[in-house]
């Protein structure tokens, strides 16, 4: 399928950089206000490209599962929290 190949294609993170870590940690903040986290809860993150909302969730101490299609954008996601060691 066409998905299959766009988010593999090496430009993808180059095409969607201004989709950054500040703002996924917009949205996180956003997120956990508005279902009222709680400490010790557990996320899944469904196609979660290179990790930026997972690894969001993972420094404020969650619990936290990312799945992706791509293993290319996975292995970035395993990467940066290997980096931050979360």
């Amino acid at each position: 399928m066409w998905y299959e190949r766009w988010f593999a294609h090496e430009d993808y993170l180059l095409i969607y950089s201004h989709r950054d870590e500040q703002e996924a940690e917009r949205a996180i903040d956003l997120i956990l206000r508005a279902v009222n986290a709680q400490p010790g809860w557990s996320f899944l993150d469904l196609a979660c490209g290179n990790g930026r909302h997972a690894l969001a969730l993972a420094r404020r101490g969650y619990h936290v599962t990312g799945v992706d299609l791509s293993s290319g954008l996975l292995d970035k996601a395993r990467e940066a929290a290997s980096r931050a060691e979360l």
